[in-house]
């Protein structure tokens, strides 16, 4: 049992290392999407649609066809899909490790915000009111992030200041701060190097304004628009462009009409800096993917996109050695659960010894080793998918190669990587393993 445990984790890692190597020659479009509706503090108001906005804004981005999207929401079950500090500071980070020059990075926000003294906070889901230093996202730990992110394109989007975040405060008085709003324009445009990134901050309201809810829709006004305007192709340029400028413009059309309607003051503003303007996609993307109706499964299409954000997790929870996670996120069919011992022995036989050989520190060094791993385009025949898959590893100054083929299966609307008949794939990270470290006893 130990023998196939191990098995499965060295395609994992084989999985989650190709996924995040897709296509390294073409720019690409990331997106951390943070909506925090509850918090463990008791003494912080909780809010109605924040995770509902940031559910939205990340379907959206998917349809344009972003390549990346990551989401934290805090109706998650699994600790590393909640936007706490440290799941926001470990996806920054894993951003700032992968993304190019030549990207764009986008941050969406739903949630509260804090002004206290001359700081200003983004809450997460664990942040203690009394320990904003140590549990909440201060501009000045974000922008020592956002530095290290080279994507030359960036979009803030921030859609708080919706109601007091105080419990006994008075409804409606958390408004939008000239302080809270300098320094995160200072956070978004910050960079470690001699190219001023084009940065563009969407605000869900003017100074002083504050962000109103529409209960029939069960979604913030500002956050509705923009996802309208996303996925109808209406937010575009003439040329079919949706740019920052032009998204922030059609939600200010669309709102200043709301307002009237409505009775509620909310007037979506903007800052930039550099060149900002700047494709975020196509109108032809997005009415692509509009085609399939909701309740339709995914067309046969299979690219980077549809399996990078467990990719991602898995990654996270491989590099955290957090194995009970790991577990979770493999054992997604009744056909891996069959080949898989109970969650506590699963976790128990990979931290005793993750390969074959018992060597604890072998699956460290084929990371190390790692220079490069990309896949080929899918073959697809009818719910499965065969995916060429090439491991790149550094050995003794020279470069190696290792092919093989990953599987796929459609589970619902998503793909996921079948670990059962990976057979190929495990027969390339063996070679790499053997390559590496010599053959097990």
């Amino acid at each position: 049992m130990a023998n196939r445990v191990s098995r499965i984790i060295f395609v994992v890692a084989c999985l989650c290392l190709a996924t995040l190597s897709l296509g390294q020659a073409k720019a690409k479009r990331w997106a951390l999407v943070i909506g925090i509706d509850s918090y463990e503090d008791s003494s912080i108001n909780s809010l109605r649609y924040a995770v509902a906005d940031a559910k939205l804004i990340a379907k959206s981005f998917t349809q344009l066809g972003f390549e990346r999207v990551i989401t934290l929401t805090s109706d998650q079950s699994d600790a590393n899909a909640r936007p706490t500090r440290g799941s926001i500071l470990d996806r920054l980070t894993q951003i700032a490790e992968l993304a190019k020059p030549d990207d764009t990075f986008v941050f969406y926000f739903s949630g509260h915000g804090f002004s206290q003294d001359a700081d200003s906070y983004l809450t997460t889901s664990d942040c203690r009111t009394d320990s904003l230093d140590d549990t909440a996202l201060p501009m000045s730990l974000l922008k020592k992030k956002i530095e290290k992110i080279q994507a030359s394109h960036r979009v803030f989007i921030v859609d708080a200041c919706r109601n007091d975040p105080m419990k006994g405060g008075r409804a409606g008085a958390n408004v939008r701060t000239e302080s809270m709003s300098k320094e995160l324009v200072l956070a978004a445009s910050a960079t470690a190097g001699d190219v001023q990134p084009g940065t563009a901050v969407l605000w869900a309201c003017q100074l002083g304004e504050r962000s109103y809810e529409m209960e029939d829709l069960g979604h913030g006004a500002f956050t509705y628009y923009l996802a309208k305007g996303l996925e109808s192709g209406k937010a575009s340029e003439k040329d079919g462009v949706i740019s920052p400028y032009s998204l922030i413009s059609y939600a200010q059309d669309q709102m200043e009409a709301w307002s009237v309607k409505t009775g509620h003051k909310q007037r979506p503003d903007w800052d930039s800096t550099g060149k900002a303007k700047f494709a975020l996609g196509e109108t032809s993307a997005t009415t692509t993917k509009n085609e399939t109706a909701p309740d339709q499964p995914l067309s046969p299409k299979l690219d980077a996109a549809e399996c990078q954000s467990q990719a991602l997790a898995l990654y996270q929870a491989m590099q955290k050695q957090d194995w009970k996670a790991l577990y979770h996120l493999a054992a997604f069919s009744p056909e891996i659960t069959k080949i898989l011992p109970g969650e506590d022995e699963f976790a128990k036989q990979v931290s005793d010894g993750i390969d074959e050989g018992g060597n604890r520190d072998s699956t460290n060094q084929l990371f190390a080793a790692m220079s490069d791993l990309a896949v080929g385009s899918a073959t697809i025949q009818g719910d499965k998918a065969t995916v060429p898959t090439t491991m790149v590893l550094a050995i003794n100054g020279q470069t190696k190669h290792f092919h093989g083929v990953a599987k796929m299966v459609r589970s619902g609307k998503t793909w996921k990587w079948d670990l059962t008949t990976t057979n190929n794939l495990e027969k390339a990270t063996t070679d790499a393993m053997t390559a590496l470290i010599g053959k097990p006893d």
